[in-house]
């Protein structure tokens, strides 16, 4: 391990991307294999006005939800590395993984929607709605890259990322690569899209 951060400073850090790790898997299996409406007793809101306004907003919490913590593992796995951020290397600096070759375009094009109000690109079509964000790709991809670096560390360290194999368990078990995420007429989130689903066709067996 490197050493600028201390024992303490690395154990918080790994509960924290842990914890990422649970709530990116947790919501894509909501969004993708169980849905808002299904959740939710909507029985007793006998207005349509009030059952529409709480599906869509909580499907919309739950997907910036998704895409916050899909930015926070991008960034932890991305072969660069910013001077605040924890980052991979605190823990195993040598590590290489091929992650990093997909996580950069996450970063951007999550970071874009999730910033504060831009202008935006004069190009029109970079201004259509998302659409379907691939939530069960960027959990598919980026935990099972936190699950790869965790399984290099010792045990010790292991046991830092507290429920990190239980978190991998129950995004093996949602199999997300039976339905691919539609493409976004978004040309971002349509390359975003693409990339990751290009990643997982060439990685069989994460």
């Amino acid at each position: 391990m490197v050493t600028d951060l201390a024992s303490h400073q690395l154990r918080n850090g790994a509960r924290g991307i842990a914890y990422r790790a649970q709530q990116l898997t947790n919501v894509a299996i909501l969004q993708n294999r169980v849905g808002v409406a299904r959740i939710l007793n909507l029985e007793s809101l006998s207005n349509e006005g009030h059952r529409r306004i709480v599906v869509t907003t909580l499907s919309n919490a739950l997907i910036e939800s998704a895409l916050a913590n899909a930015r926070t593992l991008a960034f932890f796995l991305h072969e660069r590395r910013r001077e605040a951020d924890l980052h991979y290397s605190h823990f195993i600096p040598e590590w290489a993984d091929d992650v990093s070759t997909v996580t950069g375009r996450a970063i951007g094009t999550i970071s874009e929607y999730l910033s504060h109000s831009q202008v935006g690109s004069r190009d029109p079509l970079e201004h259509v709605h998302p659409g379907e964000w691939p939530v069960g790709e960027l959990a598919l991809v980026l935990v099972s890259g936190v699950n790869r670096l965790v399984s290099a560390l010792g045990s010790d360290q292991q046991a830092w990322f507290e429920h990190m194999p239980s978190t991998y368990e129950g995004l093996m078990s949602a199999d997300f690569r039976s339905v691919a995420t539609q493409l976004s007429q978004n040309p971002k989130v349509r390359q975003m899209t693409e990339d990751l689903q290009s990643y997982l066709s060439d990685h069989t067996n994460l």
